[in-house]
């Protein structure tokens, strides 16, 4: 009785400008309806008839199956439409976003780093020297 209900509440959901959202609901809860009934089916013949019907419980786990493909396939078009992109987005991936060049100008700098620390304790080294000599040229 619960899969009967929730079968008229989501047809009771349908909104007319809802296409692809409209078609996946029908299929899901013509699925789930016909889950129930073959379902119904299977538990109704092994109560009265005593023994199990294989097919019915098949057809009922079949339908449902489908009912929850048709729910997941509903829930990726919302990812999609969640996901879409804008006008201002699409135009700036398709002019906007171009890769970065490979500019050869850090490599460059990088390999300047020690040579210019090289040279700076070379030149700090004569400049200490002098002021020492200037220093002793002063005592005098």
């Amino acid at each position: 009785m619960k899969t009967l209900f929730a079968a008229v509440r989501s047809l009771s959901t349908m909104h007319a400008d809802h296409d692809a959202h409209n078609t996946l609901k029908l299929v899901q809860v013509l699925a789930e309806l016909g889950s129930f009934l073959a379902g119904s089916v299977a538990h109704c013949e092994s109560a009265i008839a005593g023994k199990e019907d294989s097919r019915a419980e098949c057809a009922s786990s079949v339908q449902g199956m489908v009912a929850n493909l048709m729910n997941v396939a509903d829930v990726g078009r919302k990812v999609h439409k969640a996901c879409a992109l804008t006008e201002d987005e699409r135009l700036y991936l398709e002019n906007g976003a171009e890769k970065a060049s490979s500019s050869s100008m850090p490599l460059a700098l990088a390999a300047l780093l020690p040579i210019s620390a090289v040279l700076s304790f070379v030149a700090g080294s004569r400049f200490a020297k002098a002021r020492a000599q200037n220093a002793m040229l002063v005592e005098e």
